[in-house]
């Protein structure tokens, strides 16, 4: 469920923006402990929690609608079996409760019981990828003969559609950011060398009045800094500034590894800043030969 976190309270989100609001699971604590493998007891009034973002819980209690409960400590390197923290744009939070007591930490929360259970169950298939293929297609082919309400994934069989999709963006980003990169490059060179055309009879009168060849090039060298490395900076800082909802579109987009993206990132930054420098040594020669 969705809702919203204030502190150690959480109540019933008012807000449409599913951005400002923290995704909620409410487990039990047998349902915990068989996922994780772990022995959990709670006793009445106490809970766990979770938090994708936090190592630990910051507070002794949580207040879940008009209950509250007591915030066992429990050290546990498995929060990723119970947390969606790599699948979800919001913040993702889990609480387990004791055995059958789900349903009143929802009802506080929601002023209602919840409509019904979900289950998710994950296999670790052995076998080549037509082998794994194959008994997803088994299982989806006994869930529909059941009538079972549910979906069946399969890595092996959506690695193809995952490629032909995240593989022609990529194409077109990398050719929509040459072509806009070339377009800029060659706007800036051309601008830099037709000043130098009109500068030159300027820098020709200074060298007359006493400047020399060394000043002349630090001038030169001083523009052309600032014409090229300027927007490459503001484009920088633009990057910097968009980087968090970036982040949330890619996660969207399946792509939720804020490392990588950030390495990407980081990457892409560097590249363009080596064109840029090639740019401006080419550009810096030629400008320097046209006034001199």
């Amino acid at each position: 469920m969705l809702a919203a976190v204030d502190r150690n309270k959480v109540e019933k989100t008012q807000s449409d923006d599913a951005a400002a609001s923290t995704l909620i699971k409410i487990m039990e604590e047998s349902e915990y402990n068989q996922v994780t493998g772990e022995q959990v007891e709670l006793e009445p009034g106490q809970a766990l929690v979770f938090q994708a973002k936090q190592k630990n819980y910051g507070y002794d209690t949580i207040e879940l609608g008009n209950q509250m409960y007591e915030v066992k400590k429990w050290n546990t390197d498995k929060k990723s079996y119970i947390l969606d923290e790599k699948t979800q744009v919001y913040e993702t939070m889990t609480v387990v409760t004791r055995n059958h007591e789900a349903k009143e930490a929802y009802a506080a929360v929601q002023g209602k019981e919840p409509e019904g259970y979900s289950w998710e169950y994950a296999l670790d298939l052995i076998g080549d990828a037509g082998e794994q293929i194959t008994v997803g297609d088994e299982i989806e082919t006994i869930l529909t003969e059941s009538s079972f309400n549910g979906w069946v994934e399969v890595r092996e069989k959506e690695r193809n559609t995952v490629y032909s999709l995240y593989g022609s963006l990529l194409f077109l980003g990398v050719f929509v950011g040459a072509l806009f990169l070339m377009g800029a490059v060659m706007i800036i060179y051309y601008k830099q060398v037709s000043e130098g055309f009109d500068d030159r009879k300027r820098f020709q009168i200074m060298q007359k009045v006493g400047m020399s060849r060394k000043e002349i090039r630090q001038t030169i060298q001083s523009q052309v800094v600032t014409v090229f490395f300027l927007p490459l900076a503001v484009a920088v800082v633009h990057t910097m500034v968009a980087f968090p909802l970036t982040r949330r579109i890619m996660a969207m987009l399946n792509f939720p590894d804020s490392n990588l993206f950030l390495a990407a990132t980081a990457i892409t930054i560097a590249a363009f800043a080596v064109v840029y420098l090639i740019v401006y040594v080419l550009t810096a020669r030629a400008y320097y030969k046209i006034v001199e």
